[in-house]
C-alpha cells in the first residue's frame, strides 16, 4: 500500500514475513529474518526519487512495551556489498515522537555495483566504479512539527566517470539537513585527484554549501572557495552562489598563470603554435538561458612566442591581412591581451591585441595586431570529447588483446 508524509512518500512496499513473535503482559518482541528480498517501489524525500529497491538479507528485531517501542533492523544494501544498520525508538507517553538513524557499514561501490544508479531524481552525470561509501542518517517526528531528516556522508572513490569524463581519487565530506528544507549543517568538501578528458584537471578543492530560500524554492548552491590545476596552471573561484530563483547571479573566475601551448593546442589549427603564459579574470553570469561571460580579460605574463606556418593553400579565404599573415609567422611578443564574450548557445568571442616584432619582417620594427575570432565553444568541446572517447576506446582494446 501506499505510504505518505511532509516529503517522504512509498508508492507500495512487498514484503513476506518469517520469524517469531512473543507476546505476554509486559508487551511484545518479533524477530523477523524472511527468506527472500523485499522490495519497495516508489520511494521519495523530497525533490529525490529512488528506483525500486530490493532488500536482501534482511533481519529484524523489535521490543514494544509501556516504555516505547524500540527496533534494530540489518540488511544488505541495494546497490553496494556491505551491511545498513537502522536503530529506531519511539516514546511511550506519546506514540507520535520517536526517531530513527540508519547507518553504513563497510559499503563498498564497484562497476556492477553503483548506489547512484538507484537515484531517478535528479539524475546525476555520475558513476563509481570502485570506492567506499559511509554515512549515517537520522530522522526526527514529533507532533506539530515536520519530519526532521539529517545525512552525513563520506564517499572515497578511486575510480569514476563524471559527464563521461574518467576521474580518480574522488572525496566527498558533506553535513546537509534534507528535511524540511535542503541546506548545510557545516560547509562540504569535494577534492579530486584527476579529471581526464580532452582538458584534463588536476588537483581539485572545492567547499559547498546549500542553503534553503523562503518560499520553498531549490536550494542555493554556494562555492565559498575552489580551485584546480588546469593547462598548468591555476583556476580559483570564490564566493559563487548559484540560485534558480534569482536569474541574475554571477561569480569571478581567476584564471593564474596558465601555459598557452595546450590552451591553443586544442583549437587544432594546421601551423600554428604559441608559446607563453597568461592570467586574468572571466565573470561567470549564471541566467535561465545558461552561463555567459561578459567582458572578461586575460593578458601575458612575460614574452612569448607564436609561429603561424599553414601547410598547402589553408591561407586562401583567411580574414588575416597580408601583413598579419607575414608577421604571425614568427611573432615575438610582448603583449598579448584576450577580452573574452561568451553566450549561452555556445558562441566565443575572442577580440585579442598583440604587441611584438618579428626579426624578419621590416627589420624587426614594432608590430601591433588587432585580431578578433569567432567559434562555437560547445560544438569544439563535443568534438574533442568524442575524439578522446574514441582514441580510449581503442586503447583499451589494444590492451585486451595483446
Amino acid at each position: 500500500r501506499a505510504v505518505q508524509g511532509q516529503g517522504f512518500a512509498v508508492a507500495a512496499l512487498e514484503a513476506g514475513l518469517g520469524g517469531s513473535l512473543a507476546m505476554d503482559g509486559d508487551g511484545l518482541r518479533l524477530h523477523l529474518a524472511p527468506p527472500a528480498p523485499w522490495s519497495v517501489s516508489g520511494l521519495t524525500m523530497g525533490s529525490l526519487r529512488l528506483a525500486p529497491l530490493h532488500l536482501a538479507n534482511l533481519a529484524l528485531h523489535l521490543e514494544l512495551d509501556r516504555s516505547g517501542l524500540r527496533a534494530v533492523c540489518t540488511l544488505t544494501p541495494p546497490g553496494g556489498r556491505g551491511t545498513l544498520r537502522a536503530e529506531c525508538t519511539q516514546a511511550g507517553e506519546d506514540t507520535r515522537k520517536g526517531q530513527c538513524t540508519v547507518r553504513s557499514e563497510g559499503l563498498q561501490m564497484d562497476a556492477d555495483r553503483n548506489p547512484l544508479a538507484l537515484l531517478v531524481e535528479p539524475k546525476l552525470p555520475l558513476a563509481l566504479h570502485q570506492g567506499t561509501l559511509t554515512f549515517s542518517l537520522q530522522g526526527r517526528w514529533q507532533p506539530g512539527a515536520p519530519l526532521a531528516l539529517d545525512l552525513e556522508l563520506d564517499g572515497k572513490v578511486a575510480r569514476g566517470t563524471a559527464f563521461a569524463a574518467p576521474f580518480s581519487g574522488l572525496v566527498v565530506q558533506q553535513r546537509l539537513h534534507l528535511l524540511p528544507a535542503l541546506r548545510s549543517i557545516t560547509a562540504g568538501l569535494v577534492q579530486l585527484d584527476k579529471l581526464e578528458g580532452p582538458i584534463p584537471v588536476d588537483q581539485l578543492t572545492m567547499h559547498t554549501r546549500f542553503t534553503a530560500p523562503a518560499g520553498g524554492q531549490a536550494p542555493v548552491v554556494a562555492i565559498e572557495r575552489a580551485d584546480a590545476a588546469l593547462f598548468n596552471g591555476k583556476i580559483r573561484l570564490a564566493n559563487c552562489v548559484y540560485d534558480r530563483g534569482n536569474p541574475d547571479t554571477a561569480c569571478l573566475v581567476r584564471l593564474d598563470d596558465l601555459d598557452l601551448q595546450p590552451i591553443v593546442a586544442l583549437q587544432k589549427v594546421d601551423g600554428l603554435t604559441v608559446t607563453g603564459r597568461v592570467s586574468g579574470q572571466l565573470p561567470l553570469r549564471f541566467s535561465p538561458q545558461g552561463v555567459r561571460i561578459h567582458q572578461g580579460r586575460v593578458e601575458n605574463i612575460g614574452s612569448g612566442l607564436i609561429r603561424y606556418h599553414p601547410a598547402g593553400n589553408t591561407l586562401e579565404g583567411s580574414p588575416l591581412t597580408v601583413y598579419a599573415r607575414n608577421a604571425l609567422e614568427e611573432l615575438h611578443y610582448q603583449r598579448l591581451t584576450a577580452h573574452i564574450d561568451y553566450l549561452p548557445d555556445g558562441t566565443l568571442t575572442v577580440a585579442l591585441h598583440l604587441q611584438g616584432q618579428n626579426p624578419k619582417l621590416e627589420g624587426g620594427r614594432a608590430v601591433h595586431l588587432n585580431l578578433n575570432t569567432e567559434q562555437n565553444l560547445l560544438s569544439l568541446l563535443k568534438s574533442l570529447q568524442y575524439s578522446h572517447s574514441l582514441s580510449s576506446e581503442l586503447n583499451r582494446t589494444i590492451r585486451q588483446h595483446r
